[in-house]
């Protein structure tokens, strides 16, 4: 069995429950996307479990924090609202450095 530097993963995602859901689902693409090399079919290929662990360590793979995503979504429909409402406020008022 591989050994998994656990320290290293939860330097990137730091809920290891949610790291190995991202880790599976990286398993999942390779898995679909990776077909062995037919240059040298002797060569031992890793196994995709690993190859996962090692994209997420060297950042290959893409991963947000659903919670987190949320609430800055949440936070820029607030400002937008907010901007939106003084705009309505003044509706005269000329925005510095906007032509015209």
């Amino acid at each position: 069995m591989t050994y998994i530097p656990v320290h290293k993963i939860l330097d990137h995602i730091p809920n290891k429950f949610e790291a190995i859901r991202v880790i599976a689902l990286e398993c999942r693409r390779l898995n679909e996307s990776l077909r062995p090399s037919d240059d040298d079919p002797d060569a031992p290929e890793p196994k995709i479990t690993s190859r996962a662990v090692e994209r997420l360590i060297d950042n290959k793979v893409e991963y947000f924090d659903a919670r987190e995503r949320r609430e800055e979504d949440r936070q820029e429909a607030m400002l937008e609202a907010a901007e939106g409402m003084l705009d309505a406020e003044m509706p005269g008022a000329e925005v510095p450095g906007a032509p015209g």
